[in-house]
């Protein structure tokens, strides 16, 4: 190519030949600059793309997408991430901050975080004398909640569980008010017989004072998920009531 472009000038021979020379210096030396920095750039990109997605990663991860509330009279609440692994616990009553204090259950799969805290000491001392167990679930799309609550009942048998799943608007109106759902729920219905409760005060309550309060008032057994859900051995699974 610099051949052919350098055929048709008039030229003295030996100047073409010098000026061959150099051009094809010059161009030597701008690939070789060429690749040295390259080189840098591409492997900046592949340090970039690598940081990136390590960093996607543990976000993914460290996000909760579904809550798993539990209340008994402890009550808490997992944030599981989308890899059905528990990634935070928060105690919403003196009893339930206590539990969590005492039990190790983060990055466990959710079934096994609810085995190792209803197989607890602290909690068996409630669930032995018959208490009522709430599990409620929030987050996920229909099929998901329904996977999640079927998973915690088959990894439990305690006689007195109730589990049901609820809106994420219900979920955030519950926090509000600083309780889980299953708290919050019953507190709605009593409160339509008992207008001065206060969120306080059901904090502190088991769930199975709240539960024969609310029968007291209404002459039959209240069930947590206000009919809509369906019976087993182990309470009322329920459905969507949003």
């Amino acid at each position: 190519m610099i051949h052919s472009a350098l055929s048709s000038i008039h030229a003295d021979e030996d100047l073409k030949q010098k000026t061959k020379k150099s051009v094809s210096e010059l161009i030597t030396k701008r690939r070789v600059k060429y690749r040295f920095h390259a080189a840098p750039i591409v492997s900046a990109a592949a340090c970039a793309a690598v940081f990136a997605a390590a960093v996607f990663g543990y976000n993914m991860y460290f996000t909760p997408v579904y809550a798993l509330s539990i209340d008994i009279n402890p009550s808490i609440e997992f944030g599981i991430n989308r890899f059905d692994r528990v990634i935070n616990v928060t105690g919403y009553n003196e009893d339930g901050k206590k539990l969590v204090e005492n039990t190790d259950i983060k990055n466990m799969k959710y079934t096994d975080a609810v085995e190792s805290l209803l197989n607890s000491e602290s909690v068996q001392e409630y669930t032995e004398n018959g208490a009522d167990v709430v599990v409620t679930v929030s987050g996920g799309n229909i099929q998901k909640n329904e996977e999640i609550i079927t998973a915690v009942e088959n990894c439990h048998t305690q006689t007195h569980m109730y589990c049901y799943d609820v809106s994420d608007e219900e979920a955030q109106e519950a926090r509000n008010y600083g309780l889980t759902p299953g708290k919050y729920r019953a507190y709605t219905e009593l409160k339509k017989y008992e207008p001065n409760i206060t969120p306080d005060e059901i904090s502190g309550m088991t769930m199975r004072e709240i539960r024969e309060k609310i029968s007291s008032y209404t002459g039959t057994d209240y069930s947590y998920g206000n009919g809509n859900g369906y019976g087993n051995n182990r309470g009322h699974h329920g459905k969507h009531t949003y």
